[in-house]
């Protein structure tokens, strides 16, 4: 058999292992409960970055659209107004050329009233009977066109 102290040294040192390993276990456990709640912490900021990824997905996809509605609606525009430009310029095409006739018929109806009041004046310096001299100066005054044109 064993001696003694062989065995009292045997179950010292058994006892010191024993006493080690529960340390170790003790702080074994205690390192796994802060692993196990720091991973739930993770776990929960992971699913936060997943919705937060997700609704960033959506809010991508909606300004997509809207970029493409509002490229869409640009070109409409675009077309829009190239085609009320042409359209503008014809407009001060056929306003020039109205100009021009009514600047025209000014100065036709210009010399046509200076034409008139020379005949009446001719009439009267010749000695045409008083009463026709003064229709040919009531016929002069008229106007010569409706829209108020001398």
């Amino acid at each position: 058999a064993r001696a003694p102290a062989v065995e009292a040294a045997l179950v010292d040192e058994s006892t010191r292992m024993l006493d080690y390993l529960r340390a170790e276990v003790a702080a074994l456990t205690k390192k796994n409960v802060t692993l196990a709640r720091e991973n739930d912490v993770l776990k929960r900021g992971n699913e936060a970055a997943r919705r937060a990824h997700a609704a960033a997905g959506d809010s991508f996809k909606a300004v997509s659209a809207h970029v493409a509605t509002l490229g869409n609606a640009n070109a409409r525009l675009k077309k829009e107004r190239k085609h009320l430009v042409r359209a503008a310029d014809l407009l001060k095409e056929e306003l020039a050329m109205k100009q021009a006739i009514y600047a025209a018929q000014v100065a036709s109806f210009s010399k046509l009233r200076n034409v008139m009041e020379t005949m009446v004046e001719t009439a009267d310096a010749r000695g045409v009977e008083p009463g026709v001299v003064e229709e040919l100066r009531v016929l002069a005054g008229l106007r010569l066109h409706d829209d108020g044109i001398a």
